[in-house]
């Protein structure tokens, strides 16, 4: 999980991720975004620029929420097995 840096919110982040981890599946769980075994990096921002930096992130699963829609969608998606 990686945040945006914040300068434009429309939605609490803190409290939908904190949603995401009290919903995932059983045999999953949030971790930092650098650490190796990560599946799925959630690049988590507060607007549909998603202007966060992922540059590092080249080769690697993503999914960006820009907001609480993409929230409830990426729940969805993980109980369904579409991630």
């Amino acid at each position: 999980m990686k945040y945006c840096g914040g300068c434009s919110p429309r939605y609490d982040r803190v409290a939908a991720v904190e949603h995401i981890r009290r919903n995932l599946p059983n045999d999953a769980m949030l971790t930092a975004w650098d650490d190796a075994e990560t599946d799925i990096i959630l690049v988590v921002t507060g607007c549909e620029t998603a202007c966060a930096d992922r540059s590092a992130l080249k080769g690697r699963t993503v999914k960006v929420l820009t907001c609480e829609e993409n929230v409830m969608q990426f729940i969805d998606d993980m109980h369904s097995g579409r991630l």
